[in-house]
């Protein structure tokens, strides 16, 4: 009878974990939240040194839609620009990121 008893036990047991590694197997895990305002770690970055401010980048990220404001330092303005991204591949219009200037010499 005691016999019994303890293989049922060692059966449950084995069953209990083989159902719980299951359980585990099957749950996503978390995604991730960029949700913050960031500031470049210069310490840890391939960057040279420079007189320019560490302005933050913001984002708000709610799935699909990811929201990225960079504020950049010009001519002693802090200006603010915002992008949009989509996690689920719809694509987006976001303006030019990069503004290029040219400047021609003039020779008299």
């Amino acid at each position: 009878m005691q016999k019994s008893f303890i293989v049922f036990i060692l059966i449950a047991v084995c069953a209990f974990t083989v159902l719980a590694n299951d359980d585990k197997k099957s749950a996503k895990p978390d995604k991730p939240n960029l949700s913050g305002t960031w500031l470049l770690d210069r310490r840890k970055s391939n960057v040279d040194e420079s007189s320019r401010p560490n302005l933050p980048i913001k984002i708000t990220h709610q799935n699909p839609e990811v929201k990225i404001t960079r504020s950049s330092d010009r001519s002693g303005h802090v200006v603010e620009t915002e992008t949009v991204y989509y996690t689920d591949g719809r694509g987006e219009t976001n303006p030019a990121s990069m503004t290029l200037s040219t400047a021609q010499e003039i020779n008299s």
